[in-house]
């Protein structure tokens, strides 16, 4: 009986982590970012929050003539403003548009480090995913924290996958990579320390080192074309005033990572990703009803998992001895960790960790097998004993991940039933008040 069943666990096993780990299957990687797509038009105008509304509102006046920062005040820098902006200008200003445009943009980013990776599979298993749970953090959501958590995803995997020497380099690889950091940039200056790392270890890696100066030099060509657009528009100065003093000096009394944000990184990092704050290990059942959102990130398959989920990929990085590898994604970690929080400010660490756990699961990661034969003696027992331990621990990652996505796509069904995923139940007070406005 104990023979049959370890047996089925085993099939089990081997069913759902070797159908992830066949990394070069183009078609199911199509398969699944189609399927990820779906489920982002499902949610589509799930939700309205004030953030949204304020880059929505600041585009549209973009869009008419009015300039950013001399015009219209904002402390947040220009990406987002600018991508609306320019969106609406083509296709007119609707709510429809700018979440078409978050969707289009996560799917291009996927498709592209597929394109580059060729880690297929399992890079449209992490799109599944975020379009299962995506939408409890706002990912559906015209937001900087999407901007930033979408361009991040590619600095890791094209990182990760360089320093593990995983797959095959070329120019392109390198300038796309440099794109995506400036895009993480220009949404959030506060992500600014995980690209430094990803960039700076990099340029010390034996892969790298003769080929990350595409990177810098496209990153530094974003930044210097960004300043050079609002040099001619004579707003220099008024972004400045606007974003970095606003910002050193008010906005940090109420957003202490603004100006702690290198030493918040470092306490996270000595503090092992926080793993042990008991204020992670609460269950759902502690929590209020599903539409509060501030308890996203101190559950046990949040805020503890993906922790848990870094830490064991850099476990598993060093025993791989992929020292540079191992020390990129345990750093990238605490500085993605120094920005988030709750909720919205989750995003960016949560689909990092989400790519980290199907890549342990699918192994693609790594070239060699724990179990190898040609071992005798107590160095078989301990490397068949280690190996017996990451099958369980993989094991145990796919039930976790298959539970958080069976919590998403629960929600999505029951607001579906009750029909709020609508854009009149989700937007309709705002055009009655509009419509009211209008007639005075």
């Amino acid at each position: 009986m104990t023979s049959t069943f370890n047996g089925i666990k085993r099939d089990c096993y081997r069913a759902i982590t070797g159908w992830a780990s066949r990394p070069n299957q183009s078609w199911m990687g199509l398969v699944l970012l189609g399927l990820s797509f779906a489920l982002g038009c499902t949610v589509l105008f799930l939700g309205e929050f004030v953030d949204e509304s304020e880059k929505l509102s600041v585009a549209l006046l973009m869009a008419r003539g009015l300039v950013l920062y001399r015009d219209l005040f904002s402390h947040h820098f220009p990406f987002v403003y600018d991508w609306l902006a320019v969106l609406f200008w083509l296709m007119g200003p609707s709510v429809l548009v700018a979440r078409w445009s978050v969707l289009v943009f996560q799917l291009l980013t996927f498709v592209l480090i597929m394109r580059l990776t060729r880690l297929y599979t399992p890079l449209g298993l992490v799109a599944v995913l975020w379009g299962a749970i995506g939408h409890l953090y706002g990912a559906n959501m015209a937001l900087y924290q999407t901007f930033a958590a979408l361009a991040l995803i590619a600095v890791f995997v094209l990182t990760l996958a360089v320093l593990t020497s995983w797959c095959q380099l070329g120019r392109g690889y390198w300038l796309v990579l440099g794109v995506f950091a400036g895009v993480a940039i220009l949404s959030d200056p506060g992500m600014t320390v995980a690209v430094s790392v990803a960039l700076a270890l990099l340029t010390i890696s034996r892969t790298g080192r003769h080929r990350v100066l595409w990177s810098l030099i496209m990153l530094g060509l974003i930044l210097a074309a960004y300043s050079v657009r609002l040099a001619l528009a004579g707003v220099l100065g008024d972004f400045y005033r606007d974003v970095i003093v606003f910002n050193a000096q008010v906005y940090s009394r109420y957003e202490g990572t603004i100006r702690n944000l290198l030493r918040i990184v470092l306490n996270s990092l000595q503090r092992g990703l926080d793993i042990l704050d008991p204020t992670l290990w609460r269950s759902e059942a502690d929590y209020g009803p599903i539409a509060q959102y501030g308890w996203l990130g101190r559950r046990l398959f949040d805020g503890l998992l993906y922790r848990l989920v870094f830490i064991l990929l850099c476990l598993t990085l060093l025993v791989r001895r992929r020292w540079l590898a191992a020390m990129f994604a345990y750093v990238f970690a605490g500085a993605m960790l120094a920005r988030a929080g709750t909720w919205i400010r989750l995003q960016p660490f949560t689909l990092a960790a989400l790519a980290a756990a199907v890549l342990i699961v699918a192994d693609g990661l790594f070239a060699q097998n724990l179990s190898a034969p040609s071992l005798a003696g107590w160095r078989k027992i301990v490397t068949i004993t280690a190996y017996r331990i990451s099958v369980g621990v993989r094991f145990a990652l796919v039930v976790a991940l298959l539970w958080m996505a069976v919590l998403g796509l629960g929600r999505i069904a029951v607001l579906g039933w009750h029909g709020h995923l609508t854009y009149k139940d989700n937007f309709g007070y705002f055009m009655g008040q509009a419509a009211n406005i209008a007639l005075k």
